[in-house]
């Protein structure tokens, strides 16, 4: 006869803990080495505002590169106003 632990019922080994977390800092890994790329053209996209949004004769532009400061300068010179621009 065999012995139960040798038995079809025999309990599998489970990944444990340690394994779980392995997999899901590989994913987290895979999906930030992913994003910046998109965040970043859609950031681009979103920061374009034109003449016809503003209602002036001039197109502002924010680039991802530009600090918080030059952000709220270009802004305020242009005549656009209220909500300083932050992180």
């Amino acid at each position: 006869m065999r012995s139960k632990a040798h038995g079809r019922g025999a309990p599998r080994e489970r990944p444990g803990a340690w394994h779980t977390v392995c997999i899901l800092v590989r994913l987290a890994e895979e999906i930030v080495s992913r994003e910046p790329r998109s965040l970043n053209r859609k950031a681009e996209q979103a920061m374009e505002i034109t003449a016809a949004d503003l209602m002036t004769s001039e197109v502002i532009t924010l680039t991802p590169e530009m600090t918080l400061k030059e952000m709220d300068a270009v802004l305020v010179k242009s005549g656009v106003s209220g909500v300083p621009v932050t992180e």
